[in-house]
């Protein structure tokens, strides 16, 4: 087996955690409300090339069922494979497609 036929492949994670507070309130009022939201985003992405040099365009693995087709068009990445996973990690099946 040559340098041709041997690769790696790593699976790394991005996971984002955004805490914002948002007040609510009119000048002079003591009712106040306040809003926390809450964004937490889990994506993967496999990297794969081999010692010869040859790399393969990365696959990115989102959470859950589906992808929206906007998430396609702002790639920037030629080649690059979007899929869906139950909680965004490599799995057996994924990876033998």
């Amino acid at each position: 087996m040559g340098a041709v036929r041997l690769f790696n492949v790593d699976e790394t994670a991005i996971e984002t955690k955004r805490e914002h507070k948002k007040v609510d309130v009119a000048k002079g009022s003591k009712n106040v409300w306040h809003r926390d939201i809450k964004t937490h985003f889990h994506l993967s992405f496999v990297a794969c090339g081999s010692a010869y040099g040859y790399v393969i365009p990365p696959l990115f693995i989102f959470p859950g069922v589906s992808v929206s087709e906007d998430v396609f068009g702002t790639c920037q990445i030629s080649g690059a494979g979007v899929t869906t996973t139950e909680k965004a990690f490599l799995t057996g099946s994924l990876f033998a497609r």
